[in-house]
């Protein structure tokens, strides 16, 4: 087997198991609007609809810059490491011949497009998806949402606590990558710079 089809089945592997489809529905939380976290519980309404139809640029266009460039830095790191450049066209969906110019938006829904290829059943999962506010809690400038996910699986409910958080960026709320896709980001990473994914 190849470098780059060992290295595509074992993201394949990881990004459809049911916790990573848990750990990417974390990023989109439906949220009900109170009175006081309207605009960022709106932000987390328009970024859920905006996965729930496969519409990942209008998802990235929802997320905070920090997070989309983790996503992005993957991507050229993982160019960079690819002696063939073979597996971020395949991975993130860009052009092979031109990845620099890719952008972190781009990146984001790359991923996100090969995260549902690998899981058919991802896009029936997420279209199961509901979720029930806990409640919201500021921190500084950050607006935290903890709500309760539920997805239907093989004729089981799974749910879990999943909290999403929203930070200002030029006026606008935006989500941030949570820990969990921001540690799976860093396990990629630390597979790349062992050099055997």
């Amino acid at each position: 087997m190849n470098r780059r089809s060992s290295a595509t089945t074992w993201l394949a592997s990881v990004l459809g198991t049911p916790s990573t489809i848990l750990l990417l529905a974390g990023l989109i939380i439906p949220c009900v609007a109170s009175a006081q976290q309207e605009a960022p519980l709106s932000v987390a309404d328009a970024y859920f609809a905006a996965i729930r139809t496969s519409d990942f640029e209008g998802a990235a266009d929802l997320m905070h810059p920090d997070g989309l460039e983790q996503i992005g830095g993957l991507m050229r790191l993982l160019a960079d490491a690819d002696e063939g450049n073979e597996l971020a066209p395949v991975l993130f969906g860009v052009d092979q011949t031109d990845i620099s110019a890719t952008s972190d938006e781009q990146a984001f829904a790359g991923l996100m497009r090969f995260a549902l290829q690998q899981s058919p059943e991802m896009g029936e999962l997420l279209g199961s998806m509901g979720s029930d506010v806990i409640g919201t809690v500021a921190e500084g400038d950050t607006i935290h949402v903890l709500s309760r996910v539920s997805m239907d699986m093989m004729g089981a409910t799974i749910s879990q606590m999943e909290v999403v958080s929203l930070l200002p960026h030029d006026g606008d709320w935006r989500i941030l990558l949570t820990g969990d896709i921001a540690g799976l980001v860093a396990a990629l990473r630390a597979q790349l710079a062992a050099g055997a994914p």
